[in-house]
């Protein structure tokens, strides 16, 4: 188990959904560590990769015990999303306030620059 408290080693070492769901759960938490390090550009190629295994993860039907263990391996997953989501957010607010800040130090310039050339 991880720290998510899932086992995706569960999965038949040789199921092809098996390795799929673990790589997607492995490019989840690179996401995540990507956005702490605030390397947005590794996040969407992370996520171009993801979602590549994601739809190869479901090309076949779900059979038997599969079920519960495809449903733990996209509960992890969506709690690395919720991670990654709240990031985001807080990553775009900070970029919103650097933009205000940097819109009125614009203004502050320009309204000298028109007291100076009076």
């Amino acid at each position: 188990m991880d720290s998510s408290g899932v086992s995706l080693t569960n999965f038949v070492a040789d199921s092809a959904r098996g390795a799929h769901l673990r790589a997607v759960k492995a490019l989840s938490e690179a996401m995540v560590d990507s956005a702490r390090r605030g390397d947005w550009q590794r996040v969407v190629e992370l996520e171009r990769q993801r979602r590549d295994d994601m739809v190869a993860s479901f090309e076949d039907p779900i059979v038997g015990d599969e079920a519960l263990q495809v449903r733990d391996a996209l509960q992890a997953v969506m709690g690395l999303n919720l991670q990654l989501t709240e990031m985001v957010k807080q990553a775009r607010q900070d970029s919103l306030q650097q933009f205000q800040s940097l819109q009125s130090g614009q203004r502050a310039a320009q309204a000298y620059q028109a007291v100076s050339d009076s």
